[in-house]
């Protein structure tokens, strides 16, 4: 289970780094389509993030399995 949030970590960062080349790539062709697509980007990968959070959430209610999450139950 650690493993694969950590994996999401990065692939958040990855997708939020590219968002920002890919709008800087985009921006002398058209700004205001650039930051549009942007802005869903960033919405897009939002919604990843919280969804990829239901993955960790069996484990923190049920109380079950070792590691990465234990931080995660002071904030119960």
């Amino acid at each position: 289970m650690a493993v694969g949030l950590r994996t999401d970590i990065i692939a958040f960062a990855s997708y939020i780094a590219l968002t920002a080349l890919l709008y800087e790539l985009f921006k002398p062709v058209s700004r205001s389509l650039s930051l549009g697509a942007a802005f869903f980007s960033l919405v897009a990968c939002v919604v990843q993030a919280v969804s990829s959070l239901f993955h960790l959430a069996p484990l923190v209610l049920l109380g079950g399995g070792k590691g990465f999450y234990r931080p995660l139950l002071r904030f119960r």
